[in-house]
This record gives C-alpha cells, sequence and structure tokens, in this order.
C-alpha cells in the first residue's frame, strides 16, 4: 500500500489548536485594544482586528499579546502567508513559551507548499517542548504523509500518545505506520487498545488494512465449503483483454483442493464457476475474513 494513497486519512487527524490570549496588565489602552481585536478576530472580522491590533503595537511595538495575535489575524488572509509568519517569530522571540506558535506556523508553511520549512518549524517546538502532545503528533503526520517515513512518524507519534492515550485517531494512525513498517504484532496492540477505548470502527478498518498487506488470496476449487459447479462458457462472465492486469493466469494445477496466489486479481480459465476464499496469515495463525 502506497502511503500518498492514504491521503485521506488526512481528514481523521488535522487538528488546529486553538489559541487563549491573555491580556498584558501594563498600560490600558493596550490592554482596551487587544481586547476588541480578540473580539473582532473571534468574530472573523479580520480587516477590524489587524486595525485594532496595529494600534495595541503603537502603545507598546514589543508586546508579546500583539505580535501573537497579529501574526492569528493576518495568518487567516491568503497571501498574508509570510508577514503573518514574521510576526509569529517576532512573538516567540520575546516569549518563546507557547507551543501553539510552532504549529500556527507550520500550518503557514504548509499553505505556501514549503514541506521542509513545515517540518523544520515543528522540530523546533518539539526541541523546545519534546513532551507536547499536539506538536509530536503533527510531527508524526508531516513525516507520514510528506516524508513517507511510518517509522520515523512513529517516534513522535508514540510520545503524542503519552499525553493523549485515548485519542482514537491517532491510536489508529500509529497502528498503520507500525503496519506499514512491517511491525504487524505491534500493530495488533493498537487494534486492542482502539477496543479497549470503544473505537470498533477504527479497529475494523485497522484490521482490515493488515489482512490486505500481509493477505494471500485462496482458490477453494473443491472441498466441503467451496464448490466447482460445471456451467456452460455462455453463463460465463467475459474474460478480460490479452495483457491486461486482470488477464493474469494462474499456473497452479486446479485439481488440487486449494491454489494459493499473490494478492490482486486474477482471472481463472475453463467452463464452470470458482468460489474464493481469503485466508490470512497472521503472525503464524491463518485465520478467515
Amino acid at each position: 500500500m502506497r502511503i500518498r494513497q492514504l491521503s485521506f486519512i488526512l481528514l481523521f487527524f488535522v487538528l488546529l489548536p486553538v489559541k487563549v490570549f491573555s491580556v498584558d496588565k501594563d498600560g490600558n489602552g493596550e490592554r482596551e485594544y487587544i481586547l476588541e481585536a480578540r473580539e473582532d478576530f473571534l468574530a472573523e472580522d479580520y480587516i477590524s482586528a489587524e486595525q485594532k491590533c496595529r494600534m495595541a503595537m503603537a502603545e507598546n511595538p514589543g508586546s508579546f499579546q500583539a505580535n501573537l495575535l497579529l501574526g492569528s489575524i493576518i495568518g487567516k488572509i491568503p497571501g498574508r502567508e509570510e508577514e503573518a509568519l514574521a510576526y509569529y517569530e517576532k512573538a516567540l522571540e520575546i516569549n518563546d513559551n507557547y507551543p501553539a506558535i510552532y504549529g500556527e506556523m507550520s500550518a503557514l508553511y504548509g499553505r505556501l507548499g514549503l514541506d521542509e520549512e513545515m517540518i523544520l518549524v515543528l522540530e523546533r517546538g518539539a526541541q523546545v517542548f519534546p513532551k507536547d502532545a499536539t506538536l509530536n503528533y503533527a510531527l508524526g503526520l508531516a513525516y507520514f504523509m510528506k516524508k513517507n517515513d511510518p517509522g520515523k512518524a512513529v517516534k513522535y507519534f508514540t510520545i503524542a500518545l503519552v499525553g493523549q492515550p485515548k485519542n482514537p485517531k491517532l491510536i489508529y494512525i500509529t497502528g498503520l505506520s507500525e503496519i506499514l513498517g512491517g511491525n504487524m504484532a505491534k500493530a495488533l496492540e493498537y487494534i486492542t487498545r482502539l477496543r479497549e477505548i470503544r473505537s470498533e470502527d477504527l479497529a475494523v478498518k485497522l484490521e482490515s488494512v493488515i489482512r490486505k498487506r500481509y493477505g494471500t488470496q485462496s482458490l477453494n476449487v473443491s472441498g466441503a465449503v467451496d464448490t466447482y459447479v460445471e456451467k456452460p462458457p455462455s453463463a460465463r462472465p467475459p474474460a478480460a483483454e490479452e495483457g491486461s492486469p486482470a488477464a493474469v493466469e494462474t499456473e497452479n494445477d486446479v485439481s488440487k483442493n486449494e491454489v494459493n496466489v499473490s494478492p490482486g486479481t486474477r482471472t481463472v480459465r475453463g467452463t464452470g464457476t470458482v468460489t474464493i476464499k481469503q485466508t490470512y496469515d497472521l503472525d503464524g495463525e491463518t485465520s478467515s475474513p
């Protein structure tokens, strides 16, 4: 399974931090402007919010709150991402004790299509806040989706799970990374964790991935369960064209009870009906879906 084909998983895992802006105690004018700017920001009136925030900065250009809020406001306006990044950097120079800033900056770099910068800023944040669940979650997703590196993604997802042990989407993506990294035994542990928090739908999906990743198809031509019933050629579905992926013939002896072939679509030549039963080798034990 190619990781790029799993980009839909991003729909499960995109997480934007909610910033809480406190208010500087120094100067009533600055304080009032920031309060009003924040209200406009929450109301999505970004033009008015920016004007009031700049008034606050006129009172105190070195205000952490004003630079942080202005970065958030401008970051909402398409085409002004680089300007917003500059205000975030200024806020970090004043006070680097806000992990959410790194997450917001990574989102802006992502909008600009600068994947390397996006990962670098998340790594900067993770160095300052090594146990922050949100930063490690985002960093894991970046390595999973942008770098196609599930092994490194697991490292960050595992750290994030310490802070968010019951997050079903995080558990799922961690298990998926383990599967793609070849660690099926560990992936089975995450299926158990999903069931422990009653997330049966994601547990089933993860099981399905394991089966597709490690499974084999078995053609049961005869036997107690599968039967081969003779029918005239006209009753058969049309065969795929020669040379197409679906027209690959098996070289196995179809007179045997079971014929194993690699996963994929196969056309069985001859008259009659063949029932296909899938079996999967899960850590040495064979089971049927």
